[in-house]
């Protein structure tokens, strides 16, 4: 089954843009939510650490952070669902 991705963030509407064939339907909510979860930490990180942090061993953090993200990202889809 198809994982609830929150229809498109900025919905681009063809007849509207009269861009023909080109357009998409753009990022899916769910990637601008997870692109922005966590930014914070990934700041606070960043100034720590500075231009050392590829070797402070963080790169090896960096795919349980996304997972983190994407599990955020689908909270918040969900959570806006039953406001619907």
């Amino acid at each position: 089954m198809k994982k609830n991705d929150g229809r498109p963030a900025f919905p681009i509407y063809q007849e509207q843009m009269n861009l023909g064939d080109t357009a998409g339907p753009g990022m899916s909510l769910r990637d601008w939510f997870a692109g922005h979860a966590g930014q914070e930490a990934l700041a606070l990180l960043a100034r720590y650490y500075g231009d050392d942090w590829m070797e402070s061993g963080l790169v090896d953090a960096f795919d349980k952070l996304a997972e983190t993200k994407m599990a955020i990202a689908d909270a918040m889809i969900a959570e806006r669902d039953k406001e619907a």
